[in-house]
Parts: C-alpha cells; sequence; structure tokens
C-alpha cells in the first residue's frame, strides 16, 4: 500500500511510471543459481569427479579392449570389428551413467535439476567422444602394461585442468587449449549446467556439438595413424594416384 500511494504521489508530480520505479527501488535483487551449488566442497567437485570416473574407465576399457582384438586379429581389424566393440561398451557406460548423475547425488542429497532422459541424451555425445579419443590413444598404447604405466597417472592432471575445481577464465592460454581438447572439459560444463544450473539443452548445445567435434577429429587421427603405420595409407595413395592417371589418358 506505501509503494501504490508513494507512486501515487510521483505521478501527481509529473514523474513517469518507470521514474517512479527508479526512485522507490534504486536497487533491484535477482536470485541466480551459481556453478555447482551445495552444502558443502564434495558438491562443487562431485560432478567433475563423476565425469572423470566415466572417463578414466572408459578410455581404458576401450583401449585394452582395442589392443586385445589387434592381437587377436593379427593387426586386420575391420571397421565391423571397431563397430562391435563400440556397442558392446556404449550401453555398460550409459548405465554407469545413469547411475553416476541421477542415483549418486539423490542418495547423498545433491542438488538436481535435469530429468533422467536429458542426463542420457548429454551423456551420449560426451561417451562417443571418449570412444573416440581412445581410438587414438591406442595408436600410441600398443602394449596392455603401458596403458596402467600412462594413464593412471594423467588422471589427476586432467581432473585438475578440466574445470572441475579450476575456472577456465583463471587458466593460462597453453593450458586452456589444453583443457578444451578434453571432452571431460566439456562433458562438466553441460551435465553441471542442465543438473545445478537448471539450463536447458538448447543452451549447452555448443558443448555438445564440441563434444561429438572432439570425438570425430580423434577418431580420424586415430585411423590416419592407423592407416600409416600399416601401409595402408601408402598403398590408398598409390591408387588414387592411378587413377588419376588414367583419367588424364581418356
Amino acid at each position: 500500500m506505501l509503494n501504490e500511494y508513494n507512486t501515487q504521489r510521483l505521478r501527481n508530480a509529473g514523474f513517469t511510471d518507470q521514474q517512479a520505479s527508479t526512485l522507490l527501488t534504486p536497487i533491484k535483487g535477482i536470485t541466480e543459481p551459481l556453478f555447482n551449488p551445495g552444502p558443502s566442497f564434495a558438491a562443487i567437485v562431485f560432478p567433475g569427479l563423476l565425469v572423470m570416473l566415466l572417463q578414466h574407465s572408459l578410455l581404458v576399457a576401450c583401449v585394452k579392449a582395442y589392443i586385445d582384438v589387434h592381437r587377436a586379429a593379427n593387426g586386420k581389424i575391420s571397421s565391423a570389428v571397431y563397430l562391435g566393440a563400440w556397442s558392446a561398451l556404449l550401453p555398460i557406460w550409459l548405465f554407469l551413467s545413469a547411475i553416476f548423475f541421477a542415483l549418486w547425488p539423490w542418495v547423498l542429497g545433491y542438488r538436481q535439476e535435469a530429468p533422467l532422459y536429458q542426463l542420457v541424451i548429454v551423456t551420449l555425445p560426451f561417451l562417443l567422444a571418449v570412444l573416440g579419443l581412445s581410438k587414438f590413444v591406442t595408436e600410441f598404447l600398443r602394449s596392455v602394461e603401458m596403458i596402467y604405466l600412462t594413464l593412471a597417472f594423467l588422471t589427476t592432471p586432467v581432473f585438475y585442468i578440466s574445470v572441475a575445481i579450476w575456472a577456465l577464465q583463471a587458466m593460462p592460454d597453453w593450458v586452456r587449449m589444453v583443457a578444451y581438447s578434453l571432452p571431460s572439459t566439456c562433458a562438466i560444463k553441460t551435465i553441471a549446467g542442465i543438473n545445478q544450473l537448471d539450463l536447458s539443452l538448447s543452451d549447452v548445445g555448443i558443448d555438445i556439438l564440441m563434444m561429438l567435434m572432439l570425438g570425430t577429429i580423434y577418431a580420424l587421427l586415430g585411423i590416419l595413424i592407423n592407416m600409416l603405420r600399416s601401409g595402408e595409407l601408402r598403398q590408398f595413395s598409390h591408387h588414387l594416384r592411378c587413377l588419376l592417371k588414367r583419367k588424364k589418358r581418356y
């Protein structure tokens, strides 16, 4: 009532409604959800920790599976074998992602905003990006022993530069470039955005496309390295030159 009375007096004095609102309420408070809000420090790092668990476990499993398949096939692996390995691993980690991003936060009492289907939609591009990264990593780790001697020690630095507890804006430029090349960076931003900041899928669409692009780039690089190592790229270039020469003759 008092606010309406003061507004009316200001109108009578010649003030417009906007001017009267500014004079009566010069400062307007707006409540905005913060990144990873929660009752403790554990709630802040929890989404990043779950993403890192998924990324590390799937990466180790994929690299080991590729190495085992490569040995069994004597180095000659068709695309159907790769697709079969991916189709066997993907449903398992989709189920684990539902447990990690839906069941665990609910049990621990952390804030959740996104329904389960949105979490699955966001997690699928992340898992595909990790599958593509595993193809690239496999070309440098040719034995099972090298997996545990390298990937096990890379988990901690990757966790720190994947925006779990260190903001991208505070990173040096070269560290930020490395962070953007990791699927976990976009995954943490996306999952925390829809599950704790109540963002829509369209709001995190750029990060989803980034994960798909990273997976495609890593997979193509892995295939190219494999073709270089096996000599298939040389044979392909030879056939291509022969085809071009035939076209020139005609």
